[in-house]
């Protein structure tokens, strides 16, 4: 994830979660508005059904949810775009056009 210095933000979804704490959702947390929310898929607190998942896509939609993408692939890539993700340098989301 790449955070702007000095920008503070009322929202962050961390939707990988690898570690409970890592010196990344430290610094997201920092990151926060006074009455910003950080969510983390790892922390218990996500559900991911499909009315959340919805609401997700409407908020993105909206222009309310900004993703980072870092990289996007053609399904037919996707062994190649597995290991981009394993080196561990992402900054952001990578995407799979699925045709």
């Amino acid at each position: 994830m790449y955070l702007n210095p000095g920008v503070q933000y009322d929202f962050i979804l961390d939707a990988v979660g690898k570690i409970k704490t890592s010196k990344l959702k430290e610094a997201c947390k920092k990151a926060l508005a006074p009455r910003g929310k950080y969510v983390s898929i790892d922390d218990g607190k996500l559900m991911l059904d499909s009315k959340r998942l919805a609401l997700i896509k409407e908020l993105v939609e909206a222009g309310h949810i900004k993703p980072v993408v870092d990289r996007c692939y053609q399904f037919e890539e996707i062994v190649e775009a597995h290991r981009y993700v394993g080196k561990g340098h992402k900054k952001g989301g990578v995407v799979i056009k699925v045709n």
